[in-house]
């Protein structure tokens, strides 16, 4: 799953609000590029929450869990951090301005400064095996047609998932929100592509959908063991220094 700037917003919004995506580890921040000026206070508790705001200039948060700011600080879906149970309750405010010539790609990184040095946010990976979902080529064969030169997207609706220039590995993520595990792509396919899915919803919560996706993209899950990847908190100071 891409960080460009249509997917960003929607992905910002799901994981630090809802705890939800995104997908493979962000190495841990080196010494360079950092916010220029970041404010950061605890939110107030009857406040709305808000889109964040991520421009070429800007970097804003309001109400965010501190629990979801290292999901996407990491690039982590929610079962993949091990943290106290009070960073999914601890809000906080954020305003930063970034440094000119600042990616998609720098953002992440430099949150995890930010974690670093305001919460003394201290950390190492783990890899556990457990059982998940993985995907994989259905005897049917795959049934996608790659696609190049566009921006990521991906839209969710009611029983409804609209892809463009994904790849499998952003498919995997997607499934992992309607999943009770994780859902990891094991097919080999490289490449990204257009796919919509549309499934009826039963009692035997993401069946259906995993049935679509064989029917429709040639892509089979079943459950298996598999390593997955952990960032676990070693130590988290539940006050920000000062601004």
């Amino acid at each position: 799953m891409t960080r460009n700037g249509r997917l960003l917003p929607t992905l910002l919004w799901v994981i630090l609000y809802c705890s939800g995506i995104p997908c493979q580890i962000t190495s841990s921040s080196p010494m360079g590029r950092e916010f220029e000026v970041v404010s950061l206070k605890p939110a107030k508790q009857d406040a709305p929450l808000l889109p964040p705001v991520n421009d070429p200039s800007s970097f804003i948060l309001n109400g965010a869990s501190l629990r979801g700011c290292i999901l996407y600080a990491f690039g982590l879906m929610d079962y993949q951090l091990s943290a106290p149970d009070w960073t999914g309750e601890a809000r906080y405010d954020l305003s930063a301005r970034k440094p000119p010539g600042t990616t998609e790609d720098d953002v992440p990184l430099m949150m995890q400064r930010v974690l670093e040095r305001r919460f003394n946010l201290q950390s190492h990976r783990s890899t556990r095996v457990q059982r998940a979902y993985v995907l994989t080529i259905a005897p049917v064969g795959p049934r996608l047609s790659a696609v190049s030169d566009c921006s990521g997207h991906l839209r969710f609706g009611p029983h409804t998932i609209t892809a463009r220039c994904t790849s499998l590995a952003g498919l995997a993520a997607a499934l992992t929100r309607y999943a009770d595990r994780p859902v990891l792509d094991r097919t080999d396919l490289k490449g990204t592509f257009d796919f919509t899915l549309n499934w009826e919803p039963d009692q035997i919560g993401a069946t259906p959908l995993f049935r679509t996706v064989e029917r429709e993209l040639g892509i089979r899950t079943r459950m298996a063991n598999a390593p997955v990847e952990f960032i676990v908190v070693d130590h988290l100071d539940k006050q920000p220094t000062d601004n």
